[in-house]
C-alpha cells in the first residue's frame, strides 16, 4: 500500500532468527566475565523456540462450520455467542484506505448497535469529523473524575486475494474455528478481537447494573491501518478542544507473550509505554536517461541501487531505551545465572548489551536502534529506455532519542551522493514515555494479574505505530496493551496470511476489561482523579 501502515500488531514480537545463534557470542564479547558464561549455549534456545513456533499444517485442520455449537464452550472455555459475534464482525470487509467503499464501515457500525443492545441504550454515540471514527460515552456519576479512554480500530489490512487463505476452503472474510480452538480470519488479532472484548465487558457490566463513577469513553478508529484522505484519528484533537483530560488512555499494542530471551521460561504481559517514530521517506535518483542499447553506469537505477546498498548496513547508534532497561531488570530474577548478572546490572552494562542485541534480527534487536526497510520501488517507463528517474520508498522506524530531522540527516550522510534526493512523505517523531510509577499503571497490572496470574507485567517500547501516538501528543498516561496471549507464530500472521487467535483468549480479555473497569471506573481514591 502507498499509505502508511500502522502495524499495531499489536504486540511486542521478539522474532527469533538464525542471528539468535550469535546472540550469546555477541553478549559474551561485549560483557566478558561471569555475566557471559554459558550465554552461547542458551542462545540456541532462540532457534529451537522459533522452530517450535513456526506455523504447521495443524494450523489449518478441517474447519468447523461458522455456527459454533455448545461443544466450543466445553472444549475451549469461551462462550459460543461471543465467538459468533466476532465472526460477524470479521465477515464485514472493513478494508482500510481512503478509496475503500464506505458501506462495510456503515454495516459494522450498525452491527455493533444491534449486537450490544445495552451499550446502545446506555452509551451515547457520535461520529467526530471523520466518517469512520466512532466515539461512545458512558457517562459517570462523578464529573470531578477524569475519564478513562479505551481504544480499538475496526479497519483491517487488505488481505490481497481473499480466496488465498488458510485451508483453501475459506476466504479471509470467512472466519472459522479449527479443531484446536483457534479462530482464523482477517482481523481476529488486528484489531476486531481487541474491539470485541471491550464491548463484551461493558455489555456484561451493564447487565449486572454497574454504574461508573468515572466517565468511560470507547474511541474507535476506522483508518488506523492506512492514514489516507481522512487524516489521522480526530478524536484526540476533539478532546483537546473540549478541554477533556483523560485519566488514562489504553490502546492496542502489547500482549501476553513468552519471554524474548533464551533460557527464561516466563510469560510476560508487555505494556507499551512509548512507541518508535515512523517515517515514510522517498529516496530518488535522477539521470539523463537514454536508449537501452547504450547503457550507462550513471543510469538512475544503478545510482539508486548503490544508495540502497549503502543503507543496507545499518549505522544508526544502538542505545537501550529506558523502558527496555526496566523490562530486562524485571526479567533478571527469572534468568539463568549467567544472564542474571548482566540483567541485574543493566544500568551499568546497557551500552554493551544494547550493542550486542542491536546486531541481532528480530524486534528485541530493533528496539535498540532506528531501522530502515525499503518497501516499494519505482522507475522506468519503457523496456527499451533508460529511466531518467528511479525511486525507493523507505519505511523508517525511529528510535527513542532520534527525530525525523536527525534521521534524514543521518541517511544523507550514509548515502553520501549528491545525485540522491530525499523527500519526507509523512512521519511522526517517537512518542513520549508514559510513567510506570503511578495509579494508572498499577491499575493495568492488577487487571493483568486477574486474567494471567503467572504473567509478569513489564514495560516496553512498541515498534509499530498506533493511534495512541495522537493521544500521546496531548497527555502523558497513554498505554498500549491488548489483553490476550499471542504466540510468536500468531503474531507473525498479523497483516499477513493465516491470521489466527486462540478462542479462549476472548474470555480472558473480557475479564481483564471488566476488572479494569470495576477498579478504575469506581473512582476510588486509590486510583486517583
Amino acid at each position: 500500500m502507498t499509505q502508511r501502515r500502522s502495524e499495531a500488531n499489536p504486540s511486542y514480537t521478539p522474532t527469533h532468527s538464525r542471528s539468535g545463534a550469535h546472540l550469546g557470542t555477541r553478549l559474551a564479547a561485549a560483557l566478558g566475565g561471569a555475566a557471559a558464561v554459558g550465554i552461547a549455549s542458551t542462545a540456541a534456545h532462540l532457534i529451537a523456540r522459533s522452530r517450535k513456533s513456526t506455523p504447521t499444517a495443524n494450523a489449518h485442520k478441517a474447519a468447523r462450520n461458522a455456527t459454533i455449537t455448545g461443544e466450543s464452550e466445553k472444549l475451549f472455555g469461551v462462550d459460543d455467542a461471543m465467538v459468533q459475534r466476532l465472526f460477524a464482525m470479521m465477515r464485514i470487509p472493513t478494508i482500510s484506505g481512503s478509496d475503500s467503499p464506505q458501506k462495510p464501515f456503515t454495516d459494522f457500525e450498525a452491527y455493533l448497535h444491534s449486537a450490544y443492545p445495552l451499550v446502545a441504550a446506555h452509551l451515547t454515540r457520535e461520529r467526530p469529523r471523520a466518517r469512520r471514527s466512532l466515539l461512545y460515552t458512558w457517562e459517570g456519576s462523578n464529573p470531578q473524575l477524569r475519564p478513562l479512554v479505551l481504544m480499538a480500530h475496526y479497519d483491517v489490512v487488505d488481505p490481497g486475494d481473499p480466496h488465498d487463505w488458510g485451508d483453501g476452503s475459506h476466504t479471509a472474510f470467512e472466519p472459522y474455528l479449527d479443531d484446536d480452538g483457534v479462530i482464523h480470519g482477517r482481523g481476529c488479532l488486528d484489531d476486531k478481537g481487541c474491539l470485541l472484548i471491550i464491548f463484551e465487558a461493558v455489555e456484561r457490566l451493564l447487565s449486572e447494573g454497574f454504574t461508573p463513577e468515572r466517565t468511560v469513553y470507547i474511541a474507535l478508529g476506522g483508518n488506523e491501518e492506512t492514514v489516507g484522505a481522512d487524516g489521522p484519528n480526530p478524536i484526540p484533537a476533539l478532546f483537546a478542544e473540549r478541554g477533556i483530560e483523560p485519566w488514562m488512555v489504553l490502546d492496542e499494542g502489547g500482549a501476553v507473550i513468552d519471554a524474548p530471551l533464551p533460557g527464561i521460561d516466563k510469560r510476560l504481559a508487555v505494556v507499551g509505554v512509548s512507541e518508535k517514530g515512523v517515517l515514510t521517506l522517498r529516496m530518488t535518483a535522477r539521470s539523463a536517461g537514454g536508449h537501452a542499447s547504450t547503457p550507462s553506469k550513471d543510469s538512475a537505477i544503478f545510482v539508486l541501487a548503490e544508495a540502497l546498498d549503502a543503507i543496507s548496513t545499518n549505522t544508526f547508534p544502538r542505545r537501550m531505551p529506558q523502558p527496555m532497561r526496566k523490562m530486562l531488570t524485571l526479567l533478571a530474577p527469572y534468568a539463568p545465572a549467567h544472564l542474571r548478572t548482566a540483567l541485574s546490572n543493566i544500568d551499568v552494562l546497557s551500552r554493551p548489551v544494547a550493542e550486542a542485541l542491536g546486531r541481532t534480527d528480530g524486534e528485541l534487536g530493533a528496539s535498540m536502534h532506528t531501522t530502515v526497510a525499503p518497501t516499494m520501488l519505482e522507475g522506468g517507463t519503457a523496456p527499451n529506455a533508460l529511466p531518467t528517474e528511479a525511486s525507493a520508498t523507505l519505511n523508517v522506524r525511529i528510535a527513542l532519542g532520534e527525530t525525523i530531522e536527525s534521521t534524514v540527516t543521518h541517511l544523507r550522510r550514509q548515502v553520501n551522493n549528491d545525485r540522491i534526493s530525499f523527500e519526507v512523505i509523512e512521519g511522526d517523531d517517537p512518542s513520549p514515555i508514559s510513567p510506570i510509577d503511578n495509579p494508572q499503571y498499577d491499575a493495568l497490572t492488577t487487571a493483568i494479574k486477574g486474567s494471567w496470574p503467572d504473567a509478569l507485567p513489564v514495560p516496553y517500547v512498541m515498534l509499530a505505530c498506533s493511534d495512541a501516538r495522537f493521544w500521546h501528543k496531548h497527555w502523558p498516561n497513554v498505554y498500549r496493551f491488548c489483553p490476550m496471549y499471542m504466540s510468536a507464530a500468531q503474531r507473525k500472521t498479523i497483516h499477513g496470511f493465516g491470521e489466527n487467535l486462540n478462542a479462549s483468549e476472548l474470555e480472558r480479555g473480557t475479564t481483564f476489561h471488566m476488572n479494569l473497569l470495576r477498579k478504575v471506573a469506581r473512582g476510588s481514591g486509590k486510583v486517583g482523579r
